[in-house]
């Protein structure tokens, strides 16, 4: 929590000198530095906002997931670890662009499992699409 206040803070900071710099330039005009600066400073606030959006998306996850039969469950923890069917391994989120998944590493071997994901019902229930050639649908509730 501590974390993303701070890079809260910074994206409002981010923001505000963007702003300011804006403000400023434009009763002078604009030269081709000036676009460059503005440029920078806004992908640098796009990327806090992004490791932002990562943060609150992880604590989604985190907790015990029953699947819809009660036969399948999936732990995530808070250090990135989880067990799923008695396996262990770790997970991570990945922001490329518009486009963004769930990937699973398992510790036995080097197997990497991709899924598509969608929260709903206020985040209790998880749903997952396995990328690849299964696309095999799974879903779960937070128990």
């Amino acid at each position: 929590m501590k974390k993303q206040l701070i890079l809260v803070g910074v994206a409002v900071l981010l923001a505000v000198f963007i702003l300011g710099y804006v403000l400023e330039r434009a009763t002078h005009g604009f030269t081709t530095d000036d676009i460059l600066i503005i440029f920078l400073l806004t992908t640098a606030l796009l990327g806090v906002c992004n490791i932002i959006l990562k943060f609150k998306t992880m604590n989604k996850f985190v907790g015990k997931w029953k699947s819809e039969d009660s036969s399948d469950v999936i732990v995530f923890n808070s250090d990135k670890s989880c067990t799923i069917r008695g396996s262990t391994g770790s997970y991570n989120l990945i922001f490329l662009f518009f486009d963004q998944f769930l990937m699973i590493r398992f510790n036995s071997g080097i197997t990497i499992i991709k899924f598509d994901y969608h929260f709903s019902n206020r985040n209790k229930n998880l749903s997952l699409k396995e990328r690849g050639a299964n696309h095999k649908y799974y879903f779960y509730t937070k128990q």
